[in-house]
């Protein structure tokens, strides 16, 4: 099924009250279909004025302004590659003098357009984006995990309308810069943030908030515990991986343990996220209770789930961590595991100080770091699987030739508890 949108609403008279403000449309083929519609009712012998007069009525605006608009497309002469007419005039033309064809006519207009923006010098022109696709969908789930729409009026009383997103990952920005120039044309801009150690897309586009509120149900302000899965994207399952992708990219944790891991305030959209994995067959242990720290959350174990590469944006520092766990694959595992996000120690302060060890035990490794078993353990288990670090066992021939001398230097309990530095 395609999924076509309907481009008159982004006008929306209730928030449209400055003219100024309205979204206006252009296109090459627009300018011929509007001029040859335009002729035909004059023909009929309206004269102009006479259907500017009855539109700026209809409208409640200034003759003036429609005249302006209509002149553009009536006048043979002029070709109509940078003719702007309103949305809102556009449609009260064709319900004064097309109403029986009126459906047909608004697609087939709609089908001309390509490019949209606003009456406002500040405003930023856009490709016009006619259709839904898995790009929009992974834009929304970014969105819906760590992006906000507001409007707001300034000094002059006009309304700014922003989208801003925000992620630690600048790589995870980057892939949404990419999509917003593929699909709307305009350049984001990826900046650091003024949050420590984060990066954000601003971007004060009306039209574009339009698609994210009109379009996907976004509502303006705080979302932290209402947002849901958009309806577009319930209604057509094929979506809902490329929203997750998005979701689970920006709001998701890949931990050192080998886990996917969520943890939000919102139990209507954790539900739902945990029910389309287990439609995708992919099993993950839920807490529906709330945490000591208000979240519900869910886990899953990355080992067997090879399919899950598909669910954070390629090549983010996410997805090179799934890949890891799956694979052992790893350029550097400095970059893809700068630093524990509970226990705040560096892995490569962990790898230094393994080599000039060289033989270890964990206890050992506990009262450097200061840190727990359990602690240690997840930062140790990410250097073993990069094969940086070995650990021994019982029946291990290295374990057995260091066991006398091990135990003079150190107390040994277990030999599954003693690792031998294997990096270079």
């Amino acid at each position: 099924m395609v999924l076509k949108f309907d481009l008159f609403k982004l006008h929306v008279p209730e928030e449209d009250i400055n003219i100024r403000s309205w979204i206006r449309v252009r296109g090459i083929k627009l300018s011929i279909l509007l001029g040859e519609m335009i002729s035909k009712v004059m023909e009929k012998g309206n004269s102009l004025n006479k259907i500017s007069s009855i539109l700026s009525k209809d409208l409640d605006i200034p003759i003036g302004t429609v005249y302006s608009q209509l002149h553009n497309f009536s006048d043979s002469t002029y070709s109509g590659r940078k003719g702007y007419i309103s949305l809102a005039v556009l449609d009260s033309f064709i319900k004064n003098f097309y109403l029986s064809g009126y459906d047909e006519l608004r697609w087939k207009l709609i089908d001309s357009i390509e490019y949209i923006s606003t009456g406002s010098s500040r405003s930023k022109e856009t490709k016009a984006v006619k259709f839904f696709s898995g790009k929009l969908s992974e834009i929304a789930g970014a969105h819906a995990a760590d992006g906000h729409l507001c409007r707001y009026k300034t000094s002059d009383k006009s309304t700014i309308y922003r989208w801003e997103i925000i992620d630690r990952e600048k790589e995870a920005l980057l892939h949404i810069e990419k999509s917003i120039k593929e699909l709307f044309g305009i350049d984001a801009g990826v900046k650091k943030s003024n949050h420590e150690n984060a990066y954000t897309i601003i971007l004060n586009n009306k039209v574009i908030v339009r698609y994210l509120n009109r379009f996907m149900g976004f509502k303006y302000g705080d979302k932290t515990e209402t947002v849901t899965v958009p309806p577009i994207i319930k209604e057509n399952k094929k979506y809902e991986k490329q929203f997750l992708r998005g979701f689970m990219t920006f709001d998701g944790c890949v931990d050192s343990y080998g886990y996917v891991r969520l943890s939000i305030k919102n139990k209507y959209m954790i539900k739902e996220i945990r029910d389309i994995f287990k439609e995708n067959e992919i099993s993950l242990k839920y807490s529906e209770e709330k945490t000591r720290k208000g979240v519900y959350s869910f886990r899953i174990n990355i080992e067997g789930n090879d399919e899950f590469l598909d669910y954070f944006f390629m090549k983010s520092r996410k997805w090179k961590r799934v890949q890891f766990f799956l694979t052992g694959r790893v350029d550097k595992i400095e970059d893809l595991f700068p630093g524990e996000i509970v226990t705040k120690i560096l892995v490569k302060e962990v790898i230094s100080k393994s080599k000039e060890f060289g033989i270890f035990t964990v206890d050992m490794m506990e009262k450097v770091f200061n840190l727990s078993s359990r602690s240690m353990r997840s930062n140790l288990r990410i250097l073993e699987k990069a094969g940086i670090l070995m650990r021994l066992s019982g029946n291990s021939p290295n374990y057995r030739t260091l066991k006398n001398e091990l135990s003079l230097s150190f107390p040994v309990k277990s030999p599954s508890k003693i690792y031998v530095y294997n990096g270079e």
